[in-house]
Parts: structure tokens; C-alpha cells; sequence
């Protein structure tokens, strides 16, 4: 679980921007950025994603979290400050009111605070629209600041509570290729490695594991990515996996692409090795002080040089953590800059109509002196 110090510094820091934009309350709504600052992530099952979850903090005093009556044992074992609780579930409730519950209970805690203020800080991105009329109602007066990339900024550069979680997640990774790899041929469908690979990382974790991606094989790894589908494998097809793992929450996002039954073709191999090729070019330049545009841009001279420059439609990479995706993101407009502590990846693709699609995407982090592959796993075909 992530460092209950670390989230406290994290908030520290948060609390302490808060007061340099004069904010006398700030309200963090998503939940991921919840739980950098907290520790605890909300579950995301079921019905979880109805309950609200919301981070009051204050500049000038601790914390207020409130929270789900279920979710309250989750949140004990990790934040230590002062939470107000809504009940959602019992025969005295319906199970579809959540969001009015938690009203309920926030405006009963803000109108009992002696404090008034006038400057507000919001997540509008991920604030539900009731909480802000509900600011608005009972502040009048107050300006509203919007904070949505405050904590995204914060979550660029990882903390070593953080890595922990990423090389977990990292550590699945073989696993899942192996077993996917192991049950792919002809007459077995995409779904059967989606269910083969989650099976196994499941009794291999011991508790419900998170995994997903896209499994596109033969005339569908043409189109990038997808869900899998009941699609038939074929002796040659070409099958992309782009797997998705996560560990409390924090994400690792690889790519490999496969043969379905039989040997690579010339034209695959060829295909395969101007990707990594371009792996490798994106590869020399990852370290800090790098824009990544110019990443990107390696990696798309490589494919060029190749004569396949019209068959890479895409990003080269991008940034992960509490998100499969985050910034920095290797676009060509993008203006930011590696840095020291960062987490990315890098995932040329080719994909030639009539003849199939190969991506290879390895999850990197951004040292003092360049990078280091976190990914397990061999890349061939």
C-alpha cells in the first residue's frame, strides 16, 4: 500500500499550494487523486462508482474525508484524520439516492464550520455538478478556482511508494504472457486468452486481480486495439496483446505481439523489427532534459527510414501511474520534458490493411542518468 508518510507530505504540499493561491478550501473529488493524497482508493466494483467520495481540505487545519458507511473499515486502516461518514445501505434506504445521502451529510458538516470561504478550490473535471451548486448555494459570495491538473502535475514524477505498486503490477506481466502465449491456436478465440490470462494471474494473486487490454487478432489487429471478441484464431494470425495490470490502483501497460500457430512470415518479421527498431530509437533519447516530442519524433523517423511511414497512426508513448494513461503523452505538438522519476511508454505500431498489425510497448522509468525497462518480458514474436 502506498506510504501513509509519503501521502501525508503529498497532502502537505497540496494543502501548502493551496495557500499560496489564496484558497481557503479546496474539494478534491476524483479518486484517484483521493487516494495519492490519502492512501485510500475507493473501490471501483459494482456499485462503488455511485458512492461518493470527497477530500475537504483546508490550508490552515487537517483534513475532512467524507465517505461511504462501507467504505469506512477500508479507509481506517489508512487515513488518520477526521472523516464524516453518509449511510447508503440499509432497509431505511434506497440503493439508487447516494449522491443525496452524501449532500446531505456535507452540507450538514459545512454549514456547522465557522469558517466561510471565499475562495474555493474544485476539481470541475470530476466534481459532480450537485456539489458545486451546493458550494455555490451555501457560499454565494465565494470565487471558484479550478485545481483539476493541480494534483495530476503533482503525480508526474513518482515517489518510491509509488514504484512499489507500479513493480508489482510490472511483476504480472510475464505471467500473463506466458499464459496467453500458451493458449492461443487455431480454433481458440480472443476470449480464451483474455479468460486463460485472467485466470491465472488470479490464483497466482490469490485475490480478484484486475486484467484487460486489447486482444485483436488477424484482420482486427488492422484497427489498433479493441475488447476481444469470440473471433476464431487462425494458423498465422497476427495477435496484438496490449495488457493491462494494476496494483492498488497503480498501473502497468505493456504491449506484445504474436504469431497464432505457425512460424512469422517474412513480411511479420520484417514488420516486428522496424518496430523495435523504432523502440530502440525512442529508447536512446529517454532521459531527463528530453522533450518528447523529439521521442516521438525518433521513433517515427525510424519507421519512415523503413518505408512504413503511413502505417503509423499514433501516439509513441506515454506517461501511467493512477491512470493507464497520463502525461506526458509523446504526440508531436506535446511540449513537456522528461524527467527524473517519471514512468512512461513507448509503443510504435505498424498496421497494413490485408495484412495485420504489430505493436510492441515496454513501461520504462526515468532515472538520473537515463531509464530503466520495467517490463519482464521478452519481446519476440
Amino acid at each position: 500500500m502506498l506510504s501513509t508518510e509519503r501521502c501525508r507530505d503529498r497532502l502537505r504540499r497540496f494543502a501548502a499550494g493551496c495557500a499560496e493561491q489564496g484558497l481557503d478550501l479546496a474539494v478534491v473529488s476524483d479518486t484517484r487523486n483521493i487516494a495519492y493524497l490519502t492512501g485510500f482508493l475507493r473501490p471501483d466494483v459494482g456499485i462503488s462508482d455511485m458512492k461518493v467520495v470527497l477530500l475537504l481540505v483546508y490550508p490552515d487545519r487537517g483534513p475532512v474525508l467524507l465517505n461511504s458507511q462501507m467504505f469506512k473499515p477500508l479507509a481506517d486502516k489508512v487515513y488518520r484524520d477526521e472523516m464524516i461518514v453518509y449511510t447508503d445501505y440499509d432497509i431505511h434506504h434506497k440503493m439508487v439516492t447516494h449522491l443525496d445521502d452524501a449532500l446531505a451529510v456535507l452540507r450538514e458538516h459545512l454549514v456547522s464550520d465557522s469558517s466561510k470561504p471565499q475562495k474555493i478550490g474544485i476539481e470541475s473535471r470530476y466534481q459532480a455538478t450537485a456539489v458545486t451548486m451546493l458550494l455555490q448555494a451555501l457560499y454565494p459570495s465565494a470565487s471558484m478556482t479550478d485545481l483539476s491538473n493541480t494534483i495530476l502535475h503533482m503525480r508526474r514524477v513518482k515517489e518510491d511508494d509509488e514504484l512499489a505498486l507500479i513493480r508489482r503490477s510490472e511483476s504480472q506481466i510475464a505471467l500473463a504472457y506466458k499464459t496467453v502465449k500458451e493458449t492461443i491456436a487455431e480454433g481458440r478465440t480472443e476470449l480464451d486468452a483474455l479468460l486463460a490470462g485472467s485466470a491465472a494471474l488470479t490464483k497466482s494473486a490469490g485475490e480478484r486481480t484486475f486484467f484487460y487490454g486489447d486482444f485483436v487478432s488477424g484482420e482486427r489487429s488492422e484497427g489498433i486495439g479493441g475488447w476481444p471478441t469470440g473471433r476464431v484464431l487462425q494458423n498465422g494470425d497476427l495477435f496484438i496483446f496490449d495488457l493491462w495490470t494494476t496494483t492498488e490502483g497503480y498501473w502497468a501497460d505493456t504491449c506484445r505481439t504474436f504469431v497464432v500457430g505457425a512460424a512469422p512470415t517474412a513480411e511479420q518479421t520484417r514488420m516486428h523489427d522496424v518496430v523495435l527498431k523504432a523502440v530502440d530509437a525512442g529508447e536512446q533519447l529517454l532521459r531527463p532534459g528530453t522533450p518528447v516530442r523529439e521521442v516521438y519524433q525518433a521513433m517515427y523517423d525510424a519507421i519512415v527510414a523503413e518505408g512504413y511511414g503511413d502505417y503509423f497512426p499514433h501516439h509513441g508513448g506515454h506517461g501511467f501511474g493512477l491512470h493507464a494513461h497520463e502525461a506526458p503523452f509523446f504526440i508531436p505538438a506535446s511540449d513537456e520534458m522528461l524527467e527524473e522519476g517519471m514512468t512512461c511508454t513507448l509503443e510504435p505500431g505498424i498496421y497494413i490493411p490485408g495484412s495485420g498489425g504489430v505493436r510492441s510497448e515496454d513501461n520504462y522509468l526515468i532515472t538520473a542518468t537515463g531509464f530503466e525497462n520495467l517490463t519482464p518480458y521478452p519481446r519476440g514474436l
